[in-house]
C-alpha cells in the first residue's frame, strides 16, 4: 500500500514540481535544493520499497518504518495540492520574467503570494527532514533495492482447459449418476432432488460445479439450465430475480427491472417458466442457514417437471442437509494429493516453456506444489504466479518467501494468493484494493 502512495506521490511531485514549477522554484532562495533533495529521497525510497512490503510481514519494526512513510506520503500530498493551487493562481510570463531576483519578485507579486511561496517551502523543508530520518534507517533495517517486473501479457493458451479436473473425475461420475436417477425421490422424500457438493475454500466445488453445468449431457438432458451464485446472504428475492433471468435469457437491465417486483410475483413467474419442464439449477456458494427463505422458494420449484435437480456448493455440511440433500446426496470434496497438486502446477507453470527450461525448474516446482495443501486454487494461483518467473531464482525466491510462514486461517489458499497479491505492481495493487468496495458477486 505504501508502495502505490509513494509511487503516485512521486509521479506527481515531478509533474507539479520538477517539470511544471521548475522555474518558479527558483524564486524562493534554497527551495530549488530542497525540491531535488526530495526527489532524491523519495527515489531512493521508492527502490526499497518492494522489499519492504515483503518484510513487514514478520518484521514490526520495518511495518512501523512503513507506517512513517504513509503519514509522510500524506504530508507530500497535502503540500502538493497546496503547491498546484497556487501556481495554477499566479500569471505565468515569459521565461525571462522568472529569471529576475527575488528583490524584484516582490514588487512584482503580491506579499500574499509571497507568503504562501514560503509557506509551502517551509512545508517542503519539515517534510525531507522527516525523510531524512526514514531514508537512514532504511539501511538499518537492511532493506534492498528490487527490481519490478510489469506481468506479461496472458496469452490464450494460458487459460485452464475445464474439461480437465485433476484428481475428481470420479466425483463428476458420481454427481453426473445422481442426475440422470439414482438417488430416488422416494429416499429422500423430496420431489425435486437436491445434491450437494461439501468442502472447505479452495478445493474446487465451484469449478467441478462448473464442468458439470457445462457438460453436453446435462446441457441435453434438461429443459432449462440455471446457473446462480448465492454468495454470503441468502436473498430469496435476489435468487428469484437471478433465476428468472436464467430460465427468460433476460438482459441485465431486463433483470434490474424486476428489483421492484415483490417477491409472489417473482416465485409465480419462476412457477409458470418451469410448470412441466424438467430444470437443473445450480446454487453457487450457499452460506447462511437460510431456514423460512429456502423454504418459499423450494415450494415453488415443485411446479416442474420430475427429474429436475439443483445442485448447490457450501462449505458447510448443516446447510447442505438445510438445502435438502440426503447423506447420500451430499459429496465430500477431498483434497487433492501431492502428485495431483504437482500436475495442476505444472500444466499451468510450464506451458510455452522448452524442455531444458523445465528440467531445471523441477525440483523447486514439486517443493512448492507441496505447499499447496491439497487444494487445487493454491495449485492454480501458484502456477499462474511462477508462469511468468523465468528463472530459477525467481522460484527459488516464491519457495523462501516469508509468506509461509505466516500463521494464517485457512493458510492453505490465503498464503499463494498474497503471493500473487505482492507480485503486483504497486500500481494494480492500489487498483486491485479499491475492488474491495463492490459486493462480491456484482
Amino acid at each position: 500500500m505504501a508502495d502505490a502512495i509513494v509511487s503516485l506521490i512521486l509521479a506527481e511531485l515531478k509533474t507539479t514540481i520538477i517539470d511544471r514549477g521548475k522555474e518558479e522554484v527558483k524564486l524562493l532562495v534554497g527551495l530549488e535544493k530542497e525540491v531535488e533533495k526530495l526527489e532524491r529521497n523519495l527515489d531512493l525510497i521508492h527502490g526499497v520499497l518492494a522489499h519492504a512490503e515483503e518484510k513487514k510481514r514478520t518484521d514490526d519494526l520495518v511495518k512501523k518504518w512503513l507506517d512513517r512513510l504513509k503519514e509522510a506520503a500524506y504530508d507530500m500530498e497535502d503540500a502538493l495540492d497546496e503547491w498546484r493551487t497556487a501556481v495554477e493562481m499566479e500569471p505565468r510570463g515569459s521565461e525571462n520574467q522568472w529569471k529576475v531576483p527575488l528583490c524584484n519578485f516582490v514588487s512584482c507579486f503580491s506579499f500574499h503570494q509571497l507568503s504562501n511561496r514560503r509557506r509551502i517551502a517551509l512545508n517542503i523543508k519539515e517534510i525531507n527532514q522527516k525523510l531524512d530520518v526514514i531514508v537512514k534507517e532504511k539501511d538499518k533495517y537492511q532493506l534492498i533495492s528490487k527490481e519490478i517486473e510489469l506481468p506479461r501479457r496472458p496469452e490464450s493458451s494460458s487459460f485452464v482447459d475445464l474439461s480437465r479436473l485433476c484428481g475428481q473425475d470420479g466425483v463428476k461420475r458420481d454427481i453426473l449418476s445422481c442426475l440422470w436417477g439414482g438417488n430416488g425421490e422416494e429416499e429422500s422424500g423430496e420431489r425435486i432432488q437436491t445434491i450437494s457438493i461439501v468442502g472447505m475454500g479452495g478445493l474446487g466445488k465451484t469449478a467441478l460445479a462448473q464442468l458439470i453445468y457445462n457438460d453436453s449431457g446435462v446441457q441435453q438432458h434438461f429443459d432449462d439450465v440455471i446457473w446462480v451464485c448465492v454468495s454470503d446472504l441468502f436473498d430469496e428475492k435476489k435468487v428469484a430475480r437471478a433465476i428468472i433471468q436464467g430460465l427468460e435469457k433476460l438482459s441485465d437491465e431486463a433483470a434490474y427491472g424486476l428489483e421492484s417486483n415483490p417477491l409472489q410475483v417473482l416465485l409465480e413467474r419462476i412457477s409458470s417458466s418451469i410448470r412441466g419442464k424438467k430444470f437443473f439449477l445450480v446454487l453457487d456458494d450457499v452460506w447462511a442457514d437460510t431456514g423460512e427463505r429456502w423454504e418459499s422458494l423450494k415450494v415453488t420449484f415443485n411446479h416442474g417437471a420430475l427429474g429436475s435437480r439443483i445442485l448447490v456448493t457450501t462449505r458447510d455440511v448443516d446447510v447442505a442437509k438445510m438445502m435438502g440433500s440426503s447423506s447420500s446426496q451430499i459429496i465430500h470434496l477431498e483434497k487433492l494429493g501431492e502428485k495431483e497438486c504437482w500436475l495442476i502446477l505444472r500444466d499451468i507453470a510450464f506451458r510455452d516453456r522448452d524442455e531444458k527450461s523445465c528440467q531445471s525448474l523441477e525440483a523447486i516446482g514439486r517443493k512448492i506444489a507441496n505447499r499447496c495443501e491439497g487444494l487445487p486454487l493454491a495449485a492454480k494461483t501458484l502456477g499462474s504466479l511462477l508462469k511468468s518467473k523465468r528463472t530459477k531464482q525467481e522460484w527459488q525466491s516464491v519457495l523462501n518467501s516469508d509468506i509461509w510462514k505466516l500463521d494464517l486461517a485457512q493458510k492453505g489458499i490465503f498464503a499463494p494468493l498474497l503471493l500473487s497479491y505482492y507480485d503486483l505492481p504497486p500500481p494494480v495493487r492500489q487498483c486491485f484494493l479499491y475492488c474491495v468496495v463492490f459486493p462480491k458477486i456484482s
